[in-house]
């Protein structure tokens, strides 16, 4: 297999976020609990998609994260949080996320434009 200089790109964000990641995780000091609601949704979610694309491994974990979720419905509420309820640094922190995370779609989507040759300039 021989490795294009998309891969190498793909590859160093990932690197890069997984790097931010632990950096934010550093600085806080308790342990965040689970979020069973999150569980049961990725659970359902993975679960539809893997049926049409006939990935066996997909339909298995999906089932998975949707019953870890269900067995644990009475916590849905305690992990939630509302964009109203957080502080301003949090709210800060959670929009630039937000905004690396369209950057870097756009950006992929860019350069699968370009190599598709769909995106002429």
């Amino acid at each position: 297999m021989t490795f294009t200089p998309l891969m190498f790109i793909i590859l160093a964000l990932i690197i890069l976020f997984g790097v931010i990641f632990f950096a934010f995780r550093k600085k806080q000091t308790k342990p965040i609990p689970p979020d069973y609601y999150t569980y049961y949704i990725l659970g359902i979610t993975w679960f539809a998609v893997g049926i049409p694309l006939k990935n066996y491994a997909l339909i298995v974990m999906g089932l998975v994260f949707a019953i870890i979720g269900l067995k644990n419905k009475d916590k849905w509420k305690a992990n939630r949080q509302s964009w109203n309820k957080l502080d301003a640094p949090e709210k800060k922190k959670r929009m630039i996320i937000l905004i690396v995370g369209v950057l870097l779609f756009l950006g992929l989507l860019v350069i699968y434009l370009f190599k598709k040759n769909l995106f002429n300039l």
